[in-house]
């Protein structure tokens, strides 16, 4: 396949020279898993790049069958001309589709990139057609295909904020697990149970409803609050409490001596 990225312009941002082919990589391999092509550690390549723009050739590696290779051909082409049920019957999945869209999110207003599927057999008489990526082919391809998806679900978290007057209540959770930022929508009735988990800081809570999620990245975006659970934080009097709790787990032997005995186990 032929890629022109950023044609006809003087200057861009360096870091978009790995984000925008970053997208498209991982684009070509979900094209390349829909053909039925085994999976190789950076199977797609990027050569024969030309002057006055950033174009290349695109190719997996040697060895591919000519079956494989065919619907590799078919599905990126079904892909790329943005027509959605060629595409599903081509074998196009929903991967595909949502990936397609994370090119789209990395491409200016105004700017296209530019894929030309490349035959079996090379004709200098007929070159093969180009086709435009841009952000408004790609909505049209992906606008059937549902971004999100939606379960019943419980997030560990600590409330970040609150926004307690907001049209719909609701409050900023971050996940421990993860670090980020879930928007945690909730009735008024759960209003009480919201402002108790307010203190102290740090006091972590189990939020329970359901779940949207990103399909492609499995981050959670948002979540429907039907329930909320307190995790009661232990004190340090509590916490020294554990010391000695157990004295016979370790037989005869010390406590020092029984963990460094595991720890040489391990190695």
């Amino acid at each position: 396949m032929h890629v022109t990225l950023f044609k006809g312009q003087e200057s861009i941002e360096l870091s978009r020279l790995s984000t925008l082919p970053e997208e498209l990589a991982k684009l070509f391999k979900s094209i390349g898993d829909d053909a039925g092509l085994l999976p190789v550690e950076n199977q797609w390549r990027a050569s024969k790049f030309t002057d006055g723009s950033l174009r290349f050739e695109v190719s997996t590696h040697e060895g591919v069958s000519a079956k494989t290779a065919a619907a590799c051909r078919r599905i990126a082409t079904s892909v790329f001309e943005g027509k959605p049920q060629a595409a599903h019957s081509a074998g196009a999945t929903e991967k595909t589709f949502l990936q397609y869209a994370q090119v789209a999110k990395k491409i200016h207003p105004g700017e296209a990139v530019s894929v030309a599927v490349l035959p079996a057999k090379k004709s200098p008489k007929k070159p093969p057609k180009p086709y435009l990526v841009t952000a408004e082919v790609v909505e049209r391809l992906t606008e059937s295909v549902r971004q999100f998806i939606e379960y019943h679900g419980t997030v560990l978290g600590v409330i970040h904020a609150f926004y307690k007057e907001a049209e719909r209540p609701h409050f900023d959770l971050r996940d421990v697990s993860r670090g980020n930022i879930i928007k945690c929508f909730f009735p008024r009735e759960l209003y009480g149970d919201v402002v108790s988990a307010l203190a102290p800081r740090d006091r972590r809570v189990h939020v329970s409803g359901m779940v949207r999620a990103n399909r492609l990245s499995k981050e959670i975006d948002q979540i429907g609050v039907e329930r909320l659970k307190l995790v009661d934080s232990i004190t340090d009097e509590e916490f020294e409490k554990f010391f000695g709790s157990a004295p016979s787990m370790t037989g005869s032997v010390g406590a020092a001596d029984f963990v460094s005995a595991i720890r040489d186990d391990e190695h």
